[in-house]
């Protein structure tokens, strides 16, 4: 049931071309960026009676959180997976709950409102998080909700985040040079364009940790996926574009292998 719940969301998101990409992320790419953030802990869920949260600040209908859940089962079966997640619209909000009652997980800790402005999750710490918020969206009116949340809280873990080329090549300097100097860029993954249904442009998997091993410490690795995908038969609004098992396997491999120095990783944003 699950399965025909995200075929439906899928089919009104094509029919959306305006805001698709606001509530729904391609499936694959909910699968490269899950598969990005869990494999350095694979070992630790292989093992009996584990468990790990996961986090979603811009929850949209759910599908980073399903994913998450989804990739620990398959490697443990019998690892707890709780979900906590925040949705700005009613309408995902209501989505995202009711997909997530279909697969029987529990609702309890999706809240509805802004993240930024009112977190309903405050003080609660969790082992990953998963997003991919609406792109190219001013944040001035509530900087001051975001100023004290960094001096008061000061909280962290380990994100996957997908993001246009904005924060990687224009603006917000301050935010991209404190991230480096602080160390906590562990990889930036470049996606093949076509890639959403309301957007061809191109976009990034930003991986960030508080807590790096010692083999990536002052180290971030740049990955070049833009190559990694097979043309779709039937274009679904502007996706053009799919990457496979074969091509996730690709980047995941070659996340942790290979480093750029921060010093280099530095000059190059």
């Amino acid at each position: 049931m699950g399965l025909v719940f995200e075929e439906l969301i899928r089919r009104f998101a094509e029919g959306s071309n305006e805001t698709a990409g606001e509530h729904f992320t391609p499936r694959d790419i909910v699968r490269l960026t899950t598969s990005l953030v869990f494999m350095e802990d694979d070992e630790a869920l292989t093992k009996p009676g584990i468990i790990r949260t996961i986090y979603d600040p811009t929850a949209g209908t759910g599908g980073f959180l399903s994913s998450g859940m989804e990739y620990v089962h398959e490697l443990n079966p019998q690892a707890v997976m709780r979900g906590f997640g925040q949705e700005l619209n009613p309408e995902s909000y209501a989505i995202c709950k009711a997909d997530m009652l279909i697969k029987g997980q529990d609702v309890s800790n999706i809240k509805l409102g802004n993240t930024l402005s009112g977190d309903q999750l405050y003080g609660n710490q969790f082992d990953y998080m998963l997003s991919n918020p609406p792109f190219g969206v001013d944040w001035k009116k509530i900087e001051g909700d975001i100023n004290d949340e960094h001096s008061l809280k000061g909280y962290g873990g380990r994100i996957g985040i997908i993001l246009n080329g904005s924060p990687l090549f224009t603006g917000e300097s301050e935010i991209r040079h404190y991230i480096l100097e602080a160390d906590l860029l562990e990889a930036i993954v470049a996606l093949p364009t076509d890639m959403f249904y309301n957007t061809g442009i191109a976009t990034y998997v930003w991986v960030l940790s508080n807590e790096k091993n010692d083999e990536c410490r002052g180290k971030v690795q740049l990955i070049n996926g833009v190559n990694l995908y097979s043309k779709m038969r039937k274009s679904l609004g502007s996706k053009r574009k799919v990457m496979d098992d074969d091509d996730i396997a690709i980047v995941t491999r070659c996340f942790g292998s290979v480093f750029v120095s921060v010093k280099d990783a530095t000059g190059s944003c």
